[in-house]
């Protein structure tokens, strides 16, 4: 009897010290530091601590950073060694990832799978109601050249809009601003973004002599997030997405959380007014 009370207590101890080393990442996570929280996952399924929810969040951790080919490899994880029920959502991104690696018909058995278990819903209506949508790609294909510009870096650019009345072209970027403090964003490591302007180049199409939009002006391209700008059709006002920061003032919601809002901001004399 002795033997087994002891073996029960290192049983609950091995527990413990698990459910210890999971809430932490988690914790992280919730926190939306996904980098961080990815390499403490890693650390984890490295140690042999592989569950489905270390499966499902590590491979959040690269789908929100538009790193698929990770995020495939470790929702392949979850679903191979799923223990219960997987929420919808996790089949979406899966389905997301594997089209991303191109395994297209893993990705349409999955959808007819989730048919199956959940029912039809607005998840699989498109798919149902377009199953040779890779055909109907391919016969257009012939209409569009990609081409990676010149100015793209190796940082996060996207989000363009044509500044009316003009030859040139407002995006996001989160390339080195060349500000003195260097400030980066938990969730991807990255720099925060910031709205930037390049001209068109009439003969090679190119976009050239990118800078900072409205010449940096501070009430725009704060210390936080801005991107996807529009602009109204006589290019005297911009709306574009921010984090809730304005008047040097960080606001958070009740879940603690600082927010996306849209912004609007008029063109003056003395640059862009909020």
């Amino acid at each position: 009897m002795k033997y087994l009370i002891v073996i029960l207590g290192l049983v609950s101890t091995i527990s413990l010290a698990q459910d210890r080393n999971v809430i932490e990442p988690d914790k992280v996570y919730d926190e939306y530091a996904f980098i961080d929280a990815q390499q403490m996952y890693l650390n984890m399924v490295e140690d042999g601590y592989g569950t489905s929810n270390v499966y499902k969040k590590l491979g959040d951790t690269y789908y929100f950073n538009n790193d698929y080919s990770n995020s495939h490899k470790w929702y392949t994880k979850l679903f191979e060694n799923n223990d219960g029920a997987i929420e919808s959502e996790y089949y979406f991104r899966y389905v997301q990832s594997l089209k991303a690696v191109k395994d297209y018909d893993k990705a349409d058995a999955l959808l007819v799978e989730y048919q199956k278990i959940k029912g039809a819903d607005s998840f699989t209506e498109i798919f149902v109601n377009d199953k040779n949508y890779l055909e109907m790609i391919e016969l257009q294909s012939w209409r569009y050249t990609i081409k990676n510009l010149e100015i793209n870096s190796e940082s996060q650019e996207f989000g363009t809009a044509y500044l009316n009345g003009s030859n040139e072209v407002v995006y996001a970027s989160s390339k080195d601003s060349a500000s003195m403090i260097n400030r980066r964003h938990k969730w991807s490591e990255r720099q925060f973004l910031d709205l930037y302007v390049a001209q068109i180049d009439s003969a090679s199409l190119e976009l050239v002599n990118p800078r900072k939009f409205g010449n940096g002006d501070q009430k725009l391209n704060t210390k936080f997030h801005e991107s996807n700008a529009v602009f109204t059709k006589d290019g005297q006002t911009i709306y574009y997405t921010s984090n809730n920061y304005f008047n040097k003032k960080y606001k958070k919601s009740k879940d603690e959380i600082n927010k996306l809002k849209i912004f609007r901001a008029s063109k003056t004399e003395d640059g862009w007014e909020i």
